[in-house]
């Protein structure tokens, strides 16, 4: 056995009118212990790759709370859409700053930086600290002329990342219903002056839905046997399942090589892993032979904990120092099971599809072997053949579980993930902005 001792924080930030507006309505969960963890695993695939990498393998226990903060929901510069009140929650971390780079109103899709306040460490949201400083105004880029996104309506902003001096945008059209959209991106060339910089675009990232989501950082220990230096993945809240990736996915790319390089045009990222509606990710030791995707996503049997039509991952990084990719987002059904535009058991019509029980939502996680993924990479595997080795609720320390994890960033230098569930301040009644959670991991990681 090996034993390497870990340590490095993590951060989320919280957010739901994208999600409201994607599955129709949600409802108020039961309590959850940090303690109590319900996790599930899967049979690792038995198959050596070619090429692994022998560092060990994260395990959600070892994550501890350490606080959060609120952001604000008022409105900047005296425009109609500059705030964060039902913002997305995309965000990306700027440790130039120490700020975030934070979508607001999605009709808008205009971007600020924000400072990061003191965080407080407690389960009530009227304790936190208020992020309520701009380091950088909220910019559009969206239908203006300095650049043409290649998508006029239904405009998203699905991912952020700092490269460089840079500020590379992920977006999709967010009601694509013949899945043929293929632009994916812009790229801010000055990320500390996002109102006076030129920006390139649109460019195509390979997988297009499926790809067109967070973007993190590949760490040093795994760029070489991957082959690159970023991952893209998908989104949790656009429409139109046959085009998306009916589960977590990871593209890996390069942008030093490609949009750094070019003005606009296709990016190649290699997808090591990926679901296509007919490839969906299910439990394959529950349902043998041939499977009917919608009975599986509706969770009909109430076998299904893995991913239903309320599933949706809002962020995916590979943790330092480990072979884990860990996806983090939100789910529901999985205890009562899904119908659509039903009645709940506390009476709300859902709009779409929704859990029979208001209380059967949480955020939720999925943890993946990266050697798994070089499995894909090696053609010894498909990238809808891999599995979880570990999934399940993901810990908040609100009682409400609506209030589900929808986006995400990672400060390597101090060990930082920031991630995010829109609208979970409710402290005023016309408002839903943001709010950020901190975790740190602690003990030993065992392989």
């Amino acid at each position: 056995m090996r034993i390497k001792t870990c340590e490095f924080t993590i951060l989320l930030s919280i957010s739901f009118a994208t999600l409201l507006n994607s599955i129709g309505c949600l409802a108020s969960p039961t309590a959850m212990n940090l303690g109590n963890i319900e996790q599930q695993k899967l049979p690792r695939n038995s198959v050596k790759s070619v090429s692994e990498n022998n560092l060990p393998l994260f395990q959600i226990e070892q994550l501890e709370y350490r606080g959060g903060f609120r952001t604000t929901g008022r409105f900047f510069q005296n425009e109609k859409g500059n705030s964060l009140n039902y913002s997305g929650g995309v965000i990306t971390y700027n440790k130039k700053n120490h700020s975030l780079f934070i979508i607001g109103h999605p009709e808008y899709a205009a971007v600020a930086e924000i400072e990061i306040p003191h965080l407080v460490n407690s389960s009530s949201i009227e304790d936190f600290n208020v992020a309520d400083q701009l380091i950088q105004q909220f910019t559009r880029f969206q239908n203006t002329k300095r650049v043409d996104t290649g998508i006029r309506n239904h405009f998203r902003v699905t991912g952020l990342e700092v490269i460089d001096n840079g500020l590379m945008v992920n977006y999709i059209d967010w009601y694509d219903a013949g899945g043929k959209e293929t632009d994916t991106t812009i790229f801010f060339n000055n990320a500390s002056d996002l109102a006076n910089t030129s920006i390139k675009g649109p460019f195509q990232l390979n997988g297009a839905a499926h790809s067109a989501g967070w973007i993190s950082k590949v760490p040093l220990a795994w760029q070489e046997l991957l082959e690159g230096t970023h991952i893209s993945g998908s989104q949790p809240n656009a429409s139109i399942i046959s085009r998306r990736s009916v589960g977590p996915s990871a593209f890996v790319f390069t942008p030093q090589t490609s949009i750094l390089q070019q003005e606009s045009g296709e990016v190649v990222a290699t997808g090591l892993l990926d679901f296509p509606l007919s490839k969906l990710l299910y439990d394959k030791s529950l349902y043998s032979g041939k499977i009917y995707p919608d009975n599986i996503l509706r969770n009909a049997d109430g076998k299904n904990q893995l991913w239903t039509f309320l599933s949706g991952a809002g962020y995916g990084f590979i943790i330092p120092g480990t072979s884990t990719y860990m996806t983090i987002g939100r789910s529901g059904g999985h205890k009562t099971g899904v119908g659509y535009k039903i009645k709940q058991d506390d009476g709300r019509l859902c709009g779409g599809y929704c859990a029979f029980s208001a209380t059967d939502y949480s955020s939720y996680y999925w943890l993946w072997d990266v050697n798994q993924l070089l499995k894909v990479k090696s053609g010894l595997i498909k990238p809808y053949d891999v599995r979880p080795y570990g999934y399940g609720e993901f810990p908040t320390p609100f009682k409400d579980k609506r209030a589900m994890v929808s986006g995400g960033a990672y400060d390597e230098e101090k060990g930082m993930l920031y991630l995010s569930l829109p609208g979970a301040d409710k402290l005023n009644k016309y408002l839903r902005p943001p709010v950020i959670l901190v975790y740190k991991l602690t003990g030993a990681v065992k392989k």
